[in-house]
């Protein structure tokens, strides 16, 4: 296995030549496909039709035939265009004999695409993994359903609060139920899965092999999953403030959180969030919760901190507007951010042996720290 150090290296070196958006380190294209779902099994309480029910929206990321050129891709979700790595108009790969594709389930944040986190998705695929982009309806901008049903995004006014205080009462509410519907609307999908996939898609992956991953309210979402679903093997939290139930539960799988550690907003970061003080107050609301969690935790659990960040640097809009990012290089910190998401899925969805997962290593751009591990608990 290459070195961390030989790893990037490679990365940097071809940093410049694709500067508007990611480059892909593995060596499978990428292909994609959009699924659309309606559990009839539960009724959508963000509407005022009692014959509603919820529907989901799906963007699969997978291993594809080579292809060299493609001018059929997603459109980035925001105004600059980035250039993505992928194929709409690819099959999927069919893996090697008696293998299997394992299955990563990706959730965005609260209030905007659910493609916000497209580059990721794009590099898992590259690696090997099939990746289920997660549109939770009403919570991200989502695509028109077949039937012609477009699902406006909710406004996020309802997830302001009425002073600096994180825990209050209305806005943590209303912040659990939403955390709780898209927890469900991730375990309705595994559940579903047979039917909502092509044949093609299902015998090449691995639904007894499937990790989740969450960014912002998604990373919430994640740690909610790994805590109710046993199907679930392994779990990363992307800066995502733990409401909801799992910071007071025991996540009894292998889970890794990734930090911003807010040394460095810029004005406009500051501004959105009202103020350096209310930074400060999020932070100790944050690192309490996170503390719960893995004091708790039965597994190996793990942080990654990425120094002179702030939440929007682990999204897209950090390569399209870094206004709202720390002052860390916005692409730099997205390339050690999937390198750890990518070795850490490769330890527990692969069972290869990763030497940068047994120790600590804090360099300029990142602090990587063992919290956990189940024969040694810290």
């Amino acid at each position: 296995m290459k070195s961390l150090i030989q790893i990037l290296f490679l990365w940097f070196i071809s940093y410049s030549a694709n500067a508007s958006g990611m480059l892909l380190t593995g060596k499978f294209s990428v292909g994609s496909q959009s699924f659309f779902y309606t559990d009839i099994d539960r009724a959508e309480i963000l509407t005022k039709n009692t014959k509603d029910y919820r529907r989901i929206a799906i963007q699969t990321f997978f291993p594809s035939e080579k292809t060299y050129e493609c001018s059929n891709k997603l459109q980035s979700p925001y105004g600059r265009k980035l250039n993505y790595n992928h194929c709409l108009e690819q099959p999927i790969l069919t893996p090697k004999s008696n293998e299997k594709y394992p299955v990563v389930i990706l959730s965005p944040g609260f209030g905007g695409s659910f493609l916000m986190n497209m580059t990721l998705a794009e590099e898992l695929a590259s690696h090997g993994y099939y990746v289920i982009n997660v549109g939770h309806t009403f919570f991200n901008i989502t695509p028109t359903f077949p039937d012609g049903k477009k699902i406006e995004l909710m406004s996020m006014d309802t997830l302001k609060m009425e002073s600096d205080d994180f825990l209050d009462k209305k806005f943590r509410t209303r912040l659990n139920a939403y955390i709780k519907i898209q927890k469900y609307d991730i375990i309705s999908i595994l559940k579903a899965l047979t039917n909502i996939l092509d044949k093609e898609h299902l015998t090449s992956i691995d639904l007894k092999n499937i990790a989740c991953i969450g960014y912002s309210g998604g990373g919430a979402t994640s740690a909610e999953v790994c805590v109710t679903d046993s199907s679930i093997k392994a779990g990363i939290n992307i800066n995502g403030i733990l409401y909801g139930d799992a910071w007071n539960d025991s996540i009894q799988k292998p889970f890794l959180y990734i930090n911003a550690d807010y040394k460095s907003p810029k004005k406009k970061e500051i501004e959105s969030l009202g103020g350096i003080h209310v930074v400060d107050s999020l932070m100790n609301f944050y690192n309490r919760r996170k503390r719960a969690l893995f004091e708790k935790s039965t597994s190996d659990f793990y942080e990654l901190t990425l120094s002179n960040t702030t939440h929007h640097n682990f999204s897209d809009l950090a390569l399209s507007d870094q206004d709202f990012c720390g002052k860390a290089n916005p692409k730099k910190c997205l390339e050690y951010t999937y390198l750890y998401i990518r070795l850490f899925l490769d330890k527990y969805m692969k069972n290869e042996s990763i030497e940068e997962l047994n120790k600590n290593n804090r360099t300029t751009d990142y602090h990587f720290e063992i919290i956990k591990t189940a024969t040694n608990k810290s």
